[in-house]
């Protein structure tokens, strides 16, 4: 800004931003580069462990029943919390190496935007928006009644039923 004429002034402008494109966009290829490693160990961690352990522990327990009783309380830890921690931290971790490429764009000034955690629905012809978390959380609960009411009428968690292995429920 110091510069005496206008057109150097303008010059050097240009210049500033050609350089700071240039080295978003090395960057960014740098990155893109990069990604092959982390997006096979995602496939790994996320699709193909899940699968081969879904092939693998029907076979184990077949032949080691007598040393394998409690596996499935280690399988239902490892396969719904252990594994998508996993999964998510590392998925996480490498979306935060991503370079800086541009600022947020402010798109609350739309005429179909949608709060945060809202979701549009058209009622009657109208937009309406709606918190998502209730939502879910209804139809979540509304999927798991006929199952619970199948557990409370055939006493699904006596010590019998177990022991029997639950053929007379």
């Amino acid at each position: 800004m110091l510069e005496s004429t206008v057109a150097r002034r303008e010059t050097l402008l240009d210049k500033a931003v050609d350089v700071i494109l240039i080295g978003t966009d090395e960057k960014m290829k740098k990155y893109a580069r990069e990604l092959e490693t982390p997006i096979m160990v995602l496939e790994g961690l996320g699709i193909l462990l899940p699968v081969m352990g879904m092939i693998v522990f029907p076979l184990l327990t077949i032949f080691l029943a007598e040393e394998m009783k409690d596996i499935g309380i280690y399988l239902a830890v490892g396969y719904n919390i252990i594994l998508p921690a996993l999964v998510y931290f590392f998925m996480n971790r490498t979306l935060e190496q991503r370079p800086a490429t541009h600022t947020k764009i402010d798109i609350s000034k739309h005429p179909d935007y949608v709060p945060g955690n809202n979701i549009a629905i058209r009622v009657f012809g109208k937009l309406e928006s709606i918190p998502v978390l209730p939502l879910s959380i209804m139809i979540t609960l509304a999927l798991m009644i006929p199952g619970i009411n199948y557990m409370i009428s055939t006493d699904f968690f006596s010590k019998k039923a177990w022991s029997t292995g639950c053929s007379a429920c």
